[in-house]
């Protein structure tokens, strides 16, 4: 009995160290997940300029992209029995001669009827899947040049492309 009172004397007492233990823990597992999320948030942001300007040339052909001249969002009724889908798009058309911009400015508003008839007339199928996106652009590029005259507008990107 002795040997059993010693036994419970030697022991040290639990210290009350154990709560604030687990708070160290979880504030440094918080920090951690916090800074790790903020290096992928910058690693993020710091790779999508690259991504834009690849996006802004065509795939594979090193050239600068010319000068741009917006043509602002676009809504048309798609052609459709029910009437009830609509194509709303952005557009931007980059110039081959920087000199005769304005030339092209001038005449925006016919290019930008002769682009809603075009694409009204567009039904749903048209206008769905990347090849029937891609096919749009070069037909819009084309249309622009015919009501523009000449070879001015090298190509057509969207800035935004949206069905419903």
């Amino acid at each position: 009995m002795a040997d059993d009172k010693q036994d419970t004397e030697e022991q040290p007492a639990p210290s009350g160290g154990g709560k604030s233990t687990l708070i160290i823990v979880l504030v440094v597992t918080n920090l951690l997940v916090v800074a790790g999320a903020a290096g992928a948030v910058v690693m993020t942001m710091g790779s999508q300029p690259a991504a834009t300007a690849e996006a802004a040339e065509p795939t594979g052909s090193g050239r600068e992209v010319g000068p741009l001249l917006e043509l602002s969002a676009l809504v048309v009724n798609l052609e459709d029995p029910n009437g009830t889908h609509y194509l709303r798009a952005g557009f931007q058309m980059e110039i081959r001669d920087a000199e005769r911009q304005a030339e092209v400015e001038t005449r925006l508003v016919p290019l930008r009827s002769a682009v809603l008839l075009h694409l009204s007339g567009k039904s749903m199928d048209e206008v769905v899947g990347q090849e029937n996106r891609a096919a749009i652009l070069e037909e819009l590029t084309e249309l622009a040049n015919e009501q523009i005259g000449g070879d001015l507008v090298r190509a057509v990107y969207f800035t935004e492309f949206v069905v419903q």
